[in-house]
């Protein structure tokens, strides 16, 4: 089984508005990092990543460039209230080549200018329902990469 990141942060649903705390959200990233056993990432967690990590655990949409020191990555979260998905905007500071920060998570959408801002998307598309404001066209586009 590949490694995991769960992501310890707090989120409110847009659905049902209920707080996911740290303790109980349903956020992570299967196949991200090299480490044998599941990780927990809170906000202002070092994470052993480089970018090729990155690339293993989400599709790329742009690869960041060398200055560039904020990574953005779109992921797909559950909400444990009601259940709906939706996607969470997780932003990792570069603290070295092969060192990453976790400095933001917060709501983000699959909108067109989403999309353009963000360097890396969930590998979980197939289980996504469009939303109103996505970007259909290029999110059937990265499905299909899968």
């Amino acid at each position: 089984m590949p490694p995991t990141i769960r992501y310890r942060v707090s989120l409110v649903c847009s659905h049902c508005d209920n707080l996911n705390d740290e303790r109980n959200i349903d956020l992570a990233t299967s196949g991200l990092g090299a480490d044998p056993i599941d990780t927990s990432a809170y906000l202002g967690s070092t994470l052993e990543l480089a970018l090729e990590d990155f690339a293993d655990g989400f599709l790329t949409l742009r690869t960041p460039a060398d200055d560039e020191q904020t990574l953005i990555a779109l992921e797909i979260w559950g909400c444990g209230v009601c259940k709906r998905l939706q996607v969470a905007r997780l932003e990792f500071r570069r603290r070295t080549r092969h060192v990453m920060e976790l400095v933001g998570a917060t709501p983000g959408s699959f909108s067109t200018e989403a999309l353009g801002a963000a360097h890396y998307i969930s590998r979980e598309l197939r289980i996504w329902a469009a939303q109103p404001g996505d970007d259909e066209k290029r999110l059937a586009e990265l499905e299909a990469q899968l």
